[in-house]
């Protein structure tokens, strides 16, 4: 009888300390998205224009040592201007913080590769790179706007919730002298 409480009592004490185990490898690489008010690249157009529109490109680093799929997308920050196109390029011609302001061009440019739309899951392997694609269109009555931040979450081996998180911003204005607040970079 005693050897039986032995046995049931180490396999219990087996299994707390395997449970306490995974509670900690299930928070690790989970942090909460924060929004930090610094770097942007932001582009204008001339006084007058009576449209602005840009394509952006951010990359967002898997620096786990898991292969990770990113199912969630979204950007922490979108003011003055409408986002549309939020897709992931493929095979980008380069993985850098990217703008591309213009007309309004529905399709991406050609150094961003083909693009999928963001709805669908993509793999990203470790120390490879997820590159967010997106158009942003200023309002009508705006003279400057932004997107500052995207965020992707994923899950990696086992479940394990993963947060992706840039806080580049990316503005369009039309004209000079914008306000830093409004266009997410200083002097445009």
């Amino acid at each position: 009888m005693d050897t039986g409480r032995v046995i049931l009592g180490a396999a219990t004490a087996a299994a707390l300390v395997l449970t306490a185990g995974f509670a900690v490898v299930v928070g690790q690489g989970t942090t909460e998205p924060s929004v930090v008010d610094t770097g942007g690249i932001c582009g204008t157009l001339p006084a007058g224009s009576t449209s602005a529109a840009a394509w952006f490109l951010v990359p967002l680093r898997n620096d786990s040592d898991v292969p990770v799929r990113f199912d969630d997308l979204r950007p922490l920050d979108v003011r003055g201007v409408d986002l549309s196109h939020l897709s992931v390029a493929v095979h980008p011609g380069s993985t850098a913080p990217m703008l591309v302001v213009g007309d309004d061009e529905p399709t991406a440019p050609r150094e961003f590769g083909r693009t999928v739309p963001a709805s669908r899951s993509a793999a990203v392997a470790p120390g490879d790179v997820l590159a967010v694609v997106g158009l942003i269109e200023l309002h009508s009555d705006m003279d400057a706007g932004r997107v500052r931040g995207v965020v992707a979450r994923g899950s990696g081996l086992l479940g394990v919730p993963v947060i992706a998180t840039s806080e580049t911003a990316f503005g369009v204005g039309i004209g000079r002298g914008h306000p830093e607040a409004e266009i997410g970079c200083p002097g445009s």
